[in-house]
């Protein structure tokens, strides 16, 4: 499907960004919440590290193993939209609405890439 190619590179270029900004994150003990919601703010940060790894993986095995990690791939982009609807509405109380534009931006093109990939063109019989 090479259709799926661009959301695959798109899908492995997010994951390390979610990979890197949480590592960077809590390296710099920058997580508040952690105090006063440690059971909430583990489960949230286990999501995001899912959705980096399986973003990273499906995106590998489209580009790497012909015909291999599609489904895979469609599974970690809802993993994706999730975190993104999630987040947004939990960043948006803490640090204003100036991050909702990251968001979008981020989201935007998700769906694009994923509608493109799995409903783009279609041979023709």
């Amino acid at each position: 499907m090479n259709n799926a190619k661009p959301l695959a590179y798109f899908a492995i270029t997010i994951g390390f960004m979610i990979f890197l900004v949480w590592s960077y994150i809590l390296l710099k003990g920058a997580v508040p919440e952690y105090s006063h919601h440690p059971t909430e703010t583990m489960f949230h940060l286990v999501v995001e590290y899912c959705t980096a790894i399986m973003l990273i993986i499906s995106g590998l095995r489209v580009l790497l193993i012909k015909g291999q990690g599609e489904g895979m791939l469609l599974l970690s982009m809802g993993m994706l939209f999730y975190t993104l609807v999630n987040s947004t509405g939990y960043f948006v109380d803490r640090a204003g609405k100036d991050i909702l534009i990251v968001y979008v931006i981020l989201l935007v093109p998700a769906i694009y890439f994923t509608v493109f990939a799995f409903h783009g063109s279609r041979k023709k019989s």
